[in-house]
């Protein structure tokens, strides 16, 4: 990431301390876990806020929130302070960085958003509302919150399938082929009648991966860099242990980190979608209400066991919050109205709907 010259027309900005600052708290948001554009629309935003930050010296009376203790050697990254650890930090080496002052202004800022008497920062504007306050909510989460798994992981290996994106797992859950052409390294997707898809785009495809570790919760998975192009992080998979078609083995997923191990090969980490999952087709039951033609789209549903819990994934922008959309594969059609958007990245959209 570059520093702009427009990101110092402020004096107090335009210092070496600012902008370490700057880079602190962005390293601090853990880059591997954030969407497509959010690395720099974060250190867009966190211009404003680097001042408020301080680099403090270690005392036994510090209080430990919000408080990162930061080497100067540049040997040990960041990690959260704790008053036990003081013995262990010699001084002028060890400091800390306290950011107690930006995530309070952040948090009061988050507030004033989700009750409309705000409106959107600068730097975020190309956001809507909800991708807005998602991810300042982000933010405070990886500033305070270093989350532990809920389930215990366990060291695996052996080369598993993945499906990428809404419509590769659309096609191969309907039992189309979705090829690997070796000669060339494209994919090659079987193209479906009145879905409108991604013209072949590089992230639709299916790929291989080694497992390194697997619980209930999630997998780790190892990938070569050149098996896709596209940014990975926020994308839906499906995640298959057996090279055939085995229904129960199938596990819908987020992939919520991507960090580079080397040259060739990247590590990515997916959080599985807990349920049984369905492909199905939908279309607007009201085509003659709109000025143009709405195509038919793949979605996802995801059947948890309870009415009220099933959801439904969708192509990003799609749905419209109180329309009705038709599923075709039924005879006679349901309909479908989405009523709570549940989560957002930037490749799809999870919601809460009703069905008649």
């Amino acid at each position: 990431i570059q520093i702009e010259d427009n990101d110092q027309n402020q004096p107090e900005q335009a210092t070496i301390g600012h902008q370490y600052n700057r880079f602190l708290l962005l390293l601090l948001l853990d880059p591997c876990h954030l969407q497509q554009g959010e690395l720099r629309l974060c250190f867009d935003f966190l211009v404003g806020l680097a001042g408020k930050a301080h680099i403090t010296p270690a005392t036994a009376e510090t209080d430990a929130t919000g408080r990162y203790v930061i080497d100067r050697l540049g040997e040990v990254p960041p990690y959260l302070f704790h008053p036990d650890c003081l013995d262990k930090l010699p001084q002028p080496r060890f400091a800390l960085f306290d950011l107690s002052p930006v995530s309070k202004g952040l948090h009061k800022k988050l507030r004033q958003m989700e009750r409309s008497e705000q409106g959107k920062p600068q730097a975020i504007t190309k956001l809507t509302m909800h991708e807005a306050t998602n991810l300042l909510a982000r933010m405070l989460k990886s500033w305070h919150i270093r989350l532990k798994r809920d389930s215990e992981r366990h060291s695996t290996s052996g080369e598993v399938m993945l499906w990428i994106g809404i419509d590769s797992i659309y096609t191969y859950l309907n039992g189309k082929s979705i090829t690997t052409q070796l000669s060339d390294d494209e994919i090659d997707m079987t193209q479906l009648g009145g879905i409108q898809g991604d013209g072949g785009s590089p992230e639709n495809h299916q790929i291989s991966a080694v497992r390194t570790n697997q619980s209930r919760s999630g997998v780790a998975l190892k990938i070569a860099k050149n098996s896709t192009n596209a940014p990975l992080v926020g994308e839906l998979v499906l995640f298959s242990s057996h090279q055939q078609r085995k229904e129960s083995d199938w596990k819908l997923g987020i992939v919520k980190r991507a960090l580079s191990c080397n040259e060739e090969l990247l590590d990515i980490g997916i959080q599985f979608i807990l349920g049984n999952i369905e492909p199905i087709t939908l279309r607007l039951a009201n085509q003659q209400q709109t000025s143009e033609e709405v195509k038919d789209r793949p979605a996802i549903f995801i059947d948890q066991g309870h009415t009220h819990r099933s959801s439904l994934i969708v192509p990003k922008n799609f749905f419209v919050i109180g329309q009705e959309y038709r599923v075709e594969e039924m005879v006679p059609a349901p309909t479908i109205t989405p009523l709570q958007l549940l989560e957002t990245t930037a490749k799809f959209e999870r919601y809460r709907i009703k069905s008649s």
